[in-house]
């Protein structure tokens, strides 16, 4: 007797916890600012600094930025390694002559040392750099979906030239003419 099979699909991720995955593998944990769950860490260097560390904080958050303060009493080189590690991608030292000149001390995650500047105009550099990055990601994309758009129009003219070396009788090349001028137009509409 014949048996019916039937399979058992089971999908232990969802499709956003893949996307996930995907992209933790894609940057290895490294994320560019906008997706990097913290996207700058204050460290101090003693205790001193605590104060001004939370002012700090609490000035880029108030810019929507994701940042946390480590006030622990470690060695500033340590500090340094450890956000490095959770690949952070501004770390911002203060110390006593950041805490008089009211600014500070900036570290990316691959540029290295960026020099001295206020906390406001780190907020802008940052949010000047995601734009940027932002705005070529969306070129990106426009010119592959317009590369996309583009092919099958090709198609459709490459397949009319071949209409005419084709033996049809005049009606169904004028039906079949009909149809590829009609998918001309709907593959331009949804150009535009």
């Amino acid at each position: 007797k014949a048996h019916q099979p039937i399979m058992i699909h089971r999908a232990l991720m969802g499709s956003i916890e893949r996307f996930f995955g995907i992209l933790i593998e894609h940057y290895a944990g490294a994320f560019p600012t906008w997706l990097a769950p913290v996207q700058a860490v204050v460290l101090t260097i003693t205790d001193n600094q605590q104060e001004f560390a939370a002012k700090i904080v609490s000035t880029l958050k108030s810019h929507g930025f994701r940042v946390e303060a480590d006030i622990r009493n470690e060695k500033i080189g340590f500090k340094i390694r450890e956000a490095e590690k959770n690949k952070i991608p501004y770390m911002l030292v203060v110390g006593d002559k950041e805490v008089d000149a009211q600014n500070v001390s900036v570290r990316h995650r691959q540029a290295g040392d960026l020099g001295a500047m206020t906390p406001e105009a780190l907020a802008a550099k940052i949010s000047r750099l995601s734009a940027e990055r932002a705005n070529h990601a969306k070129s990106q994309f426009v010119t592959a979906l317009s590369h996309e758009l583009r092919t099958p129009l090709q198609s459709i003219t490459g397949f009319t030239e071949s209409l005419t070396t084709l033996d049809l009788s005049p009606d169904r090349r004028q039906r079949a003419l009909a149809g590829i001028s009609w998918l001309r137009g709907r593959w331009s509409a949804r150009r535009e």
